[in-house]
């Protein structure tokens, strides 16, 4: 919010979907959704958080930026490489994915059981996460494989597909694993 009042330019996070009116920002009002402060906030570009880690380093002085698919990968699993934040077992209480039925995106924290051991919240389910690392030229196809290393996945001005990670909520579990 702090970076669109700061930014009047700058488009707020808008859909025209049947299905992202819920988590639409008022283009006039430029406010997020009612009853929503609370909220993870989707509808945003690969280009949008960038511009957002940017503009938050310029007004801290401080360094922001998105994590590489290995850092997010490792918040979210720990050292123990579990397959969910949690554990080795699925526990659709967890989360917030199709299996739990919430139906739509909730109020962060909502899943105390399910923080990762380095104590982050909802990495599993809840709305996709941007990562820094590319995919490749087509989302049809990868680029760049296993293992992970640097052979140019992390070059930020390449015009490339970019890994989000996660799964949503109206994921099956299988997309919701670290």
């Amino acid at each position: 919010k702090h970076f669109i009042d700061e930014n009047p330019e700058y488009p707020v996070p808008f859909g025209e979907s049947a299905r992202s009116v819920t988590y639409s920002w008022d283009r006039k009002t430029r406010g997020f959704p009612a009853g929503r402060a609370h909220f993870p906030v989707v509808l945003v570009s690969w280009v949008d958080a960038m511009n957002y880690c940017r503009w938050l380093k310029q007004v801290t002085g401080r360094s922001f930026r998105l994590p590489t698919e290995a850092e997010w990968e490792y918040c979210a699993r720990g050292r123990d490489g579990r397959i969910y934040p949690w554990g080795n077992d699925w526990a659709p209480f967890h989360t917030n994915t199709m299996e739990r039925g919430a139906r739509a995106i909730v109020a962060v924290g909502c899943y105390p059981d399910g923080v990762s051991p380095t104590g982050a919240f909802d990495c599993a389910g809840q709305v996709w996460e941007w990562t820094s690392t590319a995919w490749g030229k087509q989302w049809q196809k990868p680029e760049f494989v296993y293992p992970y290393n640097t052979d140019g996945r992390e070059v930020l001005s390449a015009d490339l597909w970019r890994i989000v990670r996660g799964g949503s909520w109206d994921d099956v579990a299988a997309f919701a694993r670290c």
